[in-house]
């Protein structure tokens, strides 16, 4: 009876040491999360690729605009991105596929039209007015895989939110998942108010490499 007892008592420590290394998490230098960031988007040109993404703004707490993205690159030099946008003023499309050094473009259901570059404004941006921000990076699992989870919490003062006559500051909390092969499988950022807590936007982010179904290609001939 007591071996038995010291067989369970074996198996709930071990348990205990596997929870306790997957929940530590290790703070480390906005330096270092981005080194690990820019490796991992690197790291996706090695194979073709598909990020599906969802972009939602919201006011009063409830979405107004809402931006379905698919990312999709083919190696070695084909890339195609599309961006629908949807709101109560209607749906707006935008189009790009990349074909090498030519790029095409449409928005709606034009006609493409053939640029030397890069012809879609993504509404990529940064953050100012920096209040703090922290950096960390924790061993976890995703989609049945072990991974690194790395994470920023910044908090600002954000002149340009919409409760900008507000002295509340502002947060954006980012993060991303990184399989052992390196290859980032998801991102998932927030950005809000923190008094009174309002959340502003969210993006979620999956990534799928080598999809079988992929396929780019030129649309003028």
């Amino acid at each position: 009876m007591t071996s038995k007892k010291n067989y369970i008592l074996l198996i709930i420590i071990c348990i205990g040491i596997t929870i306790n290394a997957f929940s530590q998490t290790k703070q480390i230098t906005e330096v270092e999360y981005y080194q690990s960031y820019r490796a991992a988007n690197e790291k996706r040109l090695e194979s073709s690729s598909r990020n599906v993404s969802r972009r939602e703004f919201f006011k009063d707490g409830k979405s107004y605009i809402t931006k379905d993205i698919k990312d999709e690159f083919m190696k070695p030099n084909k890339k195609h991105y599309l961006q629908i946008e949807k709101s109560a003023e209607g749906e707006n499309k935008e189009e790009l596929i990349q074909i090498g050094e030519k790029f095409y473009c449409r928005t709606g259901n034009d006609k493409w039209k053939q640029s030397s570059s890069w012809c879609l404004n993504t509404g990529i941006s940064g953050i100012s007015n920096i209040v703090s921000s922290k950096f960390t990076v924790e061993d976890t699992i995703i989609n049945n895989q072990n991974a690194k989870l790395y994470q920023r919490y910044t908090t600002y003062k954000n002149i340009y939110s919409p409760d900008k006559d507000k002295e509340g500051l502002s947060y954006w909390e980012s993060k991303f998942w990184v399989n052992k092969a390196g290859f980032i499988l998801r991102e998932e950022s927030k950005e809000g108010l923190l008094e009174p807590v309002k959340l502003y936007r969210q993006e979620i982010s999956s990534y799928e490499y080598n999809p079988k179904n992929l396929k780019i290609e030129a649309p003028i001939k």
